[in-house]
């Protein structure tokens, strides 16, 4: 059995890039959400190349560059205590309802609001 901690996180190449192929319908309603990523600049590929190149991922986790910030004994007591917050029906409708709002607002979108948009 997995922990309760364990989450998975997946990647979809576009459909151009050989080998890849479109999610089945039945996984599609197994995502969150979707965020879209723009190529990088030519200056932000060359500082990745670089920042890859000195050290592998493997390499920097052997010696210990990367640190937990939290304990896995504590992400449960966490996760006790949002249980505990009670919020109003009335309050969350309303904070939906803002951000909702945002995604036709025209000075949030930085150019003209246009209808819903599809998340396929």
């Amino acid at each position: 059995m997995l922990s309760p901690n364990f989450t998975v996180f997946r990647h979809a190449n576009p459909i151009e890039y050989e080998g890849t192929y479109p999610l089945p319908e039945a996984q599609k309603d197994r995502f969150m959400l979707k965020i879209t990523m723009k190529t990088p600049e030519r200056a932000e590929e060359l500082s990745l190349r670089t920042t890859m190149t000195k050290e592998a991922p493997e390499t920097l986790l052997a010696n210990g560059a990367v640190q937990a910030v939290i304990r896995a004994e504590d992400l449960v007591v966490l996760r006790e205590q949002l249980g505990l917050i009670v919020m109003r029906d009335e309050l969350i409708a309303y904070l939906v309802d803002i951000v909702r709002a945002t995604r036709q607002n025209e000075s949030v979108l930085g150019a003209p609001a246009q209808g819903p948009r599809s998340h396929s």
